[in-house]
């Protein structure tokens, strides 16, 4: 993964994919869903997420309130998917 300061979103996946190693860009600029703390918190029971303000925290009520339908689905590969709001695009290689 690499954090990019790019706004337009192929030219971004076109450098991505031109390297030796390709990777996955991340484009914050472009949408705070692109943040990798966003993204790697996208199904973390607790999160709570402020689009306007651009913030992530905790908080330890919606945690407890979550945990059990979290762990409920914790067998489920989708659990740890990232959601196309969270990443507009998807690489297959």
């Amino acid at each position: 993964m690499a954090v990019m300061p790019h706004t337009d979103l192929d030219r971004a996946l076109e450098m991505a994919c031109s390297l030796d190693v390709p990777f996955w860009p991340q484009l914050p600029n472009l949408s705070y869903y692109e943040d990798m703390y966003v993204q790697a918190a996208e199904h973390f029971p607790g999160i709570v997420l402020d689009l306007q303000k651009r913030t992530l925290r905790f908080s330890l009520d919606k945690f407890i309130e979550e945990l059990e339908a979290t762990m409920e689905r914790f067998d489920d590969p989708a659990l740890f998917d990232i959601s196309e709001t969270y990443s507009p695009y998807t690489i297959a290689f």
